[in-house]
């Protein structure tokens, strides 16, 4: 009796393994939508995002830094500003040795609904290399602050 009562104990412990396996291994990165509306990710990265695209570490050492020699305004979204939304967005920019940014990501964002302007505008800013003690160029990141104000 002993017998059967572990190998019905045994059995049960492997159906609950095989169902909660089945039912735990969905995909839980994608949200589901049960209003059948498509959802849009915001974007949080513009730019070069590839693998053999080698950022600069957060903090590196210069004398110089990059200097604005091209910017491009953002785009306030009709959305924002027909329902009074404000907010800011603040961007980190890989500055190049040639002064273009190569890749844009949000740090910080009050309200998704920016990030996409903010990014679409800083990609466009042009700079003058950070130079280190050597006047060497050196690739470096850039914070850029985006303010959405309705005037």
């Amino acid at each position: 009796m002993e017998y059967l009562t572990m190998k019905m104990t045994l059995s049960n412990i492997l159906i609950l393994t095989s169902f909660l396996a089945v039912h735990c291994s969905k995909d839980i990165s994608t949200p589901t939508n049960t209003d059948n509306q498509k959802t849009e990710q915001a974007p949080y990265v513009l730019g070069d995002t590839s693998s053999t695209a080698i950022p600069p570490p957060d903090w590196v050492s210069y004398v110089k830094e990059p200097t604005v020699i091209k910017q491009v305004e953002h785009h306030f979204p009709e959305y924002a500003k027909a329902n009074n939304i404000e907010g800011d967005v603040f961007v980190k920019c890989w500055v190049t040795t040639v002064g273009v940014v190569r890749r844009v990501v949000v740090v910080q964002t009050d309200n998704e609904i920016f990030n996409k302007p903010s990014l679409e505008a800083a990609i466009q800013w042009e700079f003058t290399p950070a130079l280190m003690a050597d006047s060497a160029p050196v690739d470096v990141w850039i914070m850029i602050p985006f303010r959405f104000r309705n005037n």
